[in-house]
């Protein structure tokens, strides 16, 4: 089940659509595989009810897409069934679990400090009685630089909130996506499955039909037999 997880949280990240169908007929599989083989431990001890199969499918569904729900699964320790919404996980109460989220993150880099002028270590040029005009020059350069550098950093902080925010919503979209394609799938499932139950109900129709028609030859053929015999009973009296 880890391994799914893994396969399918990658084929988030890439376009390969048709690997992601495939996964996600697995992993609905595998779900209900995991689900009937509980039910079956637990029928001989304790009744399994359709709500504890619900909250059992749901939590399996939420360890395959959700890393840290899988660990929290494996564990052993899970107290609450678990459920995914479009942008984590949620207890059976509703409430969001504190997991981390699947969509990728964004490191930033904090500049070092910049030290203070009045530091022992910072450099001093030896004191002069004047300042030079290339003094001047240097120190507007330095500070214009200072200025761009703070403005940078403001803009790559704002740029990197901007990128973990789109990557979850990204991967909620991704997630969204994958349920819609594994509803497709099992729509496909399901309608192939009634295509199938109506053909045999035509041919059952058809034999009863057969059955019916020579039904009513047998009763024709017996009605002409009772008729000749009962004329005959009349005649003879």
């Amino acid at each position: 089940m880890t391994q799914l997880g893994e396969q399918l949280r990658e084929t988030y990240l890439s376009s390969d659509s048709t690997r992601r169908r495939e996964l996600t007929r697995q992993r609905h599989d595998l779900v209900r595989s995991l689900v009937r083989v509980a039910c079956d431990r637990a029928a001989g001890g304790r009744r399994v009810t359709p709500a504890t199969t619900e909250r059992l499918t749901e939590t399996l569904d939420a360890a395959l897409v959700d890393p840290a729900a899988a660990q929290l699964l494996r564990s052993g320790q899970l107290t609450s069934a678990l459920r995914r919404v479009g942008f984590g996980v949620v207890d059976e109460n509703g409430d969001p679990v504190g997991f981390a989220p699947i969509g990728p993150r964004v490191v930033r880099r904090v500049a070092p400090p910049r030290k203070s002028p009045t530091s022992t270590t910072t450099r001093r040029l030896p004191a002069k009685a004047g300042h030079s005009p290339v003094d001047h020059t240097l120190k507007q350069r330095r500070a214009g630089q200072r200025k761009r550098r703070d403005e940078a950093q403001a803009d790559y902080t704002l740029a990197a909130a901007e990128h973990e925010q789109a990557g979850h919503v990204l991967d909620a979209h991704q997630h969204r996506i994958a349920d819609l394609e594994a509803d497709l799938v099992r729509l496909n499932d399901q309608l192939e499955q009634t295509r199938q139950t109506l053909r045999e109900a035509r041919k059952q129709t058809r034999r009863l039909e057969r059955a019916f028609h020579q039904a009513a030859r047998n009763a024709a053929a017996v009605r002409k037999r009772f008729d000749t015999e009962e004329q005959r009973l009349t005649a003879m009296e």
